[in-house]
């Protein structure tokens, strides 16, 4: 705008108002970028690149999509920048002074900003990928800004730690505007939620359950794992807060894997984890609470004398990880590592009186050849007198203890029962061969099509049977505040093959309960050991792992006895369908769910 065209707007004379200035570039005379563009171009067309549009996208903070809009202009004050308008006598970056400080430098050659870019895999999904490059950008200006006088530390390892947290956060509140407001509940999860493990902390403290969680926010498959965080009143329905634990020290900057929580005396809780060392080191390590007044526990802080525990030289450095919860026996702590030393799964023992130094016992806990890595080893007693829960360090003659591990070999989950000898620190299971289950085998390459992999079941109430010859499981009795609109359907004969609907069932989730009244056995099928893996019954049966065709269809001729009873909306689409099979010769339950439809699965039950 010229001097002329300022001249010809009016000037209010007026002494009780101040001065005014219009901009002419817009009909209300208010300034905008998008006028301000129109001016200079000449026309009423956007920035040819369109990067402008790229920015305000973003599903970032306005302040930094502002950064950006000035980086893409080259008006970020850096050394070089602040040079030139004589604000500095030196261009050079205070990291590295042998460089000048231009933008580039700073955000992508500057040492300190390769080691933030050098963590960062870039295994997100392609949607979230560029909101949370923004962010980074906008934290390494942040500390650069302030190195750069001198409020900060010139290591900007720890940045990275609190970019995950707060980009997760941002995430989040940013697109609740965003969504489908008639989504259900795990719609709205499933943009956030992508790789998701095992429990691996759960623990009662002040009020709250805490559940602590192998967690990738950015992809679902392995990889950036952190150990998520949530909470709850009653273990239904949970609170998701900020991550506890990131990789951001050098005994765990490659990694902060599986681990444990335990409640020492004194109501104070602390976590234990493996850590993968810059060397690819698996090191075991400890964090305690940064504020214990806080029940929700938001904070952790990893001790300094970390590691606790290193592997010895007769320890696989790349196969040591998966700490067990502590207790406390003959004046020691007491905890398992899982390893393997040649071909034998190993449950390594340690054991300290002040829960900082640990000292390897002679001999393992207990160890079985074949068995390959001892994944996620647990070890707890069970009560033979009843269903009551016991504390972690419990023993006499009416205890028995569970080892239980997860065998990479066949990944499968296993647990034997058996008694443990405190004095000589050795488990012995009650039979020489591990008893155990069969997990559900997994097609891992239809992760990337379902956007998530894993899920946190409703947590379950262990005990031992009558014969204390295996565990019993049940859903803890707070689900029974979920169960409403019961559906019951009586009296209903069932032939080979019939399929038939249940109406009124209107939700995504459903609790069965089938009770069948069999005249004779007869007719049915011995038991064939095919029949072990239910995933394959299902492909047999026609079911699409895509969750495309949510129905399991499956023409049950001959003396083969099965009934197909399929869960519909009011609307008449299908949510899924349950399949039972009835055989002779065989006592077992299986179970499979195909995790990419809502509600499918098969139930096989051998009488």
């Amino acid at each position: 705008m010229d001097g002329k065209e300022i001249l010809a707007h009016q000037v209010r004379d007026d002494p009780s108002m101040g001065d005014l200035l219009y901009w002419g570039g817009s009909l209300k005379g208010r300034f905008t970028i998008k006028s301000a563009i129109k001016i200079i171009r000449g026309d009423d067309d956007a920035p040819a690149d369109g990067s402008w549009e790229l920015v305000w996208n973003l599903r970032v903070l306005q302040r930094v999509k502002v950064l950006l809009w000035l980086i893409l202009h080259d008006r970020l004050m850096h050394n070089v920048n602040r040079f030139k308008r004589d604000l500095t006598n030196d261009p050079k970056c205070k990291v590295c002074p042998e460089h000048d400080e231009t933008m580039a430098h700073v955000l992508r050659d500057c040492r300190a900003a390769r080691e933030i870019w050098k963590q960062e895999r870039n295994e997100m999904s392609p949607e979230i990928w560029p909101s949370y490059f923004a962010l980074a950008i906008w934290w390494i200006w942040k500390w650069r800004c302030n190195v750069a006088f001198d409020k900060g530390d010139e290591n900007p390892i720890d940045i990275r730690t609190f970019l995950l947290a707060r980009f997760e956060e941002t995430w989040r509140v940013l697109g609740d505007g965003e969504q489908n407001p008639n989504a259900t509940s795990g719609q709205r999860v499933e943009a956030l939620i992508r790789w998701l493990a095992p429990p691996v902390g759960p623990m009662y403290y002040k009020g709250l359950y805490h559940l602590f969680y192998q967690y990738n926010p950015w992809g679902s498959t392995w990889g950036n794992i952190v150990w998520a965080h949530s909470v709850s009143r009653d273990l239904i329905n949970w609170e998701a807060l900020e991550p506890a634990l990131h990789e951001s020290k050098p005994f765990d900057i490659n990694g902060v894997w599986s681990g444990s929580a335990t409640i020492l005396p004194g109501n104070r809780p602390v976590i234990l984890y493996t850590g993968l060392t810059a060397t690819s080191v698996q090191v075991q390590n400890v964090a305690i609470p940064a504020n214990l007044s806080d029940p929700y526990l938001r904070k952790w802080v990893k001790s300094n004398y970390n590691p606790i525990i290193t592997p010895t030289s007769d320890v696989n450095t790349s196969l040591f990880r998966d700490l067990t919860t502590a207790w406390w026996s003959q004046g020691y702590w007491h905890i398992v590592v899982g390893s393997r030393r040649k071909h034998r799964g190993m449950a390594y023992l340690y054991k300290s009186r002040d829960f900082k130094k640990w000292t390897k016992a002679k001999h393992p806990l207990h160890s079985a050849p074949n068995t390959g890595m001892w994944e996620c080893p647990d070890f707890f007693p069970v009560s033979t007198r009843g269903k009551n829960g016991l504390d972690t360090s419990t023993t006499g003659s009416n205890v028995k203890h569970v080892l239980k591990v997860s065998l990479d070999v066949t990944r499968f989950e296993y647990y034997t029962i058996g008694k443990y000898d405190a004095n000589k620190g050795r488990y012995v299971p009650d039979n020489a061969k591990i008893d155990g289950w069969n997990g559900l085998r997994f097609d891992y390459d239809i992760t990337a099509l379902k956007g998530w992999a894993g899920i946190q079941a409703i947590p379950r109430s262990i005990w031992l049977d009558p014969k204390g010859k295996q565990l019993v499981q049940w859903p803890v009795e707070e689900v029974e505040r979920l169960r409403a609109n019961k559906v019951e359907l009586n009296n209903r004969p069932l032939k080979s093959g019939n399929r038939f609907e249940i109406k009124g069932i209107t939700t995504v989730q459903a609790d069965v309960e089938v009770t069948f009244k069999i005249p004779n056995l007869e007719k049915a099928d011995i038991f064939n050991s095919n029949w072990v893996d239910p995933q394959d019954l299902c492909i047999q049966m026609g079911s699409n792992v895509r969750g495309n065709n949510r129905d399991i269809v499956y023409d049950g001729g001959g003396s083969y006895g099965i009934v197909e009873t399929a869960f519909c909306a009011e609307a008449k689409a299908c949510l899924g369908a349950l399949t039972w099979a009835l055989a002779k010769g065989f006592k077992r339950i299986a179970m499979y769910t195909d995790c990419a439809a809502l509600v499918v699965g098969v139930i096989l039950l051998f009488l």
